[in-house]
């Protein structure tokens, strides 16, 4: 099977994206880190675990421009950060409980006019995405900075069946902890450079 266009420009986007973003977390880590780490503790110190992972999955149901990856940032300048990829690798669930609950409700009520013109062409392109490619759009989308809850939108209102949708939403996980590694090596790189 051979890929087509818009899977190897979403593959080289991901790579790409990856890469910015590690670059921005060594600046912003050099730049801010006694802030960030500041930021951080204070946030899981009044929000909570519960909290965040609430609202990743809340932020993965609705479509939102806003990535999970400025949470990772903050939470890789935390003090105990062995313990902090457990705690990832519970928000990469709630991601993926988040983009279950979109493809649930699209799946059983949903209409994607709902949405209006404003989504319209996000939508038919992401509909050509899962038409063609089924479930794995939708692990495509779970790994990568394709946005994941509008995929999960697509797929309901297509009617991807839950056992093919549910694996796939599950890479959210493995998404999760990669970036947090990554952001991990950043720090390590950032010290041997300055």
């Amino acid at each position: 099977m051979t890929l087509d266009a818009t899977v190897k420009r979403n593959i080289v986007r991901a790579l790409i994206g990856l890469g910015v973003f590690v670059l921005i977390a060594i600046v912003l880590g050099v730049l801010f880190e006694t802030y960030i780490a500041a930021a951080s503790e204070r946030l899981l110190d009044e929000v909570g675990p519960l909290g965040l992972g609430a609202a990743i999955a809340f932020n993965d149901f609705v479509i939102s421009p806003i990535p999970p990856d400025f949470l990772l940032l903050s939470l890789s300048k935390s003090d105990g950060t062995m313990q902090m990829f457990g705690l990832v690798g519970f928000l990469g669930l709630c991601s993926a409980l988040g983009g279950t609950t979109a493809w649930f409700i699209a799946h059983r009520f949903g209409r994607p006019e709902w949405f209006g013109e404003r989504f319209e062409s996000a939508i038919e392109e992401h509909h050509k995405l899962i038409r063609r490619y089924g479930a794995w759009a939708v692990g495509i989308a779970a790994l990568t900075p394709i946005p994941f809850s509008l995929v999960c939108w697509v797929a309901g209102f297509v009617r991807l069946d839950f056992v093919r949708f549910a694996p796939m939403a599950l890479l959210r996980v493995p998404r999760f902890l990669i970036y947090f590694a990554a952001l991990e090596f950043s720090d390590v790189v950032s010290q041997s450079l300055f």
